[in-house]
């Protein structure tokens, strides 16, 4: 056999990178979902917050093992990120500003969605701030979006009941009140229907 028949047979290496990539992307078929992965970490981050929730803690809640979490997510940082997007997404909040007639009935009902269990009381993107300095800087662009579309929807409901002059005013007065309201439901629900009501009245008046 001579030397030319030998390099003829080699096969290029190129052509195995490629197939060995092939053969990695293919893996195995997932055993769990995506979504509920997601929904059970949430549950994990919303009671221990971000920074004494451990990969075993989430193994534990989901059901899937180390190697399976890191086949999806990239670590604690991406699952976090994800599950925040999942919370935001799957948020009824958006959906209670956005009802006709726009006004103070969509407001309250914004307030009070914070004594829904979603799955836990209050809101879990105002949970998330108070550890904001560790949060994992793709979480800010999901938040401050959500955020922001809160804030157009709340000031669109102001605008709709005359408040034109003092929409800015109003609209911080209510997010700074909707976050103390998402605390204190973890401490007690008693009376925060009541405290919505007069706090919504106060702003009638104005």
């Amino acid at each position: 056999m001579n030397r030319n028949s030998l390099s003829t047979n080699k096969e290029p290496i190129g052509s195995i990178k490629n197939i060995c990539a092939k053969i990695k992307n293919m893996g195995r078929p997932k055993g769990f979902n995506r979504e509920t992965v997601l929904a059970k970490a949430l549950v994990v981050f919303w009671k221990k917050g971000f920074a004494d929730t451990t990969l075993q803690d989430l193994e534990k809640k989901t059901g899937v093992n180390k190697s399976g979490l890191y086949s999806e997510f990239s670590g604690k940082d991406d699952l976090f990120v994800e599950s925040l997007k999942y919370y935001i997404s799957s948020s009824d909040s958006i959906e209670r500003l956005s009802k006709t007639p726009l006004g103070w009935g969509n407001i309250e009902s914004y307030l009070l969605s914070a004594l829904d269990p979603k799955p836990e009381l209050g809101c879990f993107v105002v949970s998330s701030m108070r550890e904001l300095h560790i949060l994992p800087k793709k979480s800010f662009q999901a938040v401050g979006g959500h955020i922001e579309r809160l804030r157009e929807l709340i000031k669109s409901n102001l605008e709709a009941e005359g408040c034109h002059d003092k929409a800015d005013s109003l609209l911080q007065l209510i997010m700074t009140f909707n976050a103390g309201i998402c605390l204190q439901v973890n401490l007690s629900t008693d009376g925060i229907e009541k405290q919505i009501h007069d706090f919504l009245q106060i702003l009638k008046m104005h």
